[in-house]
């Protein structure tokens, strides 16, 4: 389970300031929204730092409940607990 504390942890302890850069590396993302949302995503999950795709995938179905999509809000819902909407 996760919530906004241990977001806030993860990204206290994991700084990424260009995010456009860093997510897109990883094929991801085309736009600076985007990246700032699977930030976001990571940052609840604690998978910043995850190089292993099919590991940071399995993960997210662990602490979420709904990841969202383009057309309905919202864009997360942790298990159990809050949603979170576009930033």
């Amino acid at each position: 389970m996760s919530n906004i504390i241990r977001a806030f942890i993860n990204i206290a302890n994991n700084p990424i300031v260009e995010l456009v850069d860093y997510y897109s590396g990883k094929n991801r993302i085309n736009n600076a929204g985007k990246a700032l949302e699977i930030y976001i995503q990571d940052a609840f999950a604690g998978t910043i730092n995850e190089s292993n795709e099919l590991k940071r995938l399995e993960k997210l179905e662990q602490i979420y409940s709904y990841q969202g999509n383009q057309n309905n809000p919202p864009d997360l819902m942790l298990k159990n607990s809050i949603q979170i909407a576009q930033l």
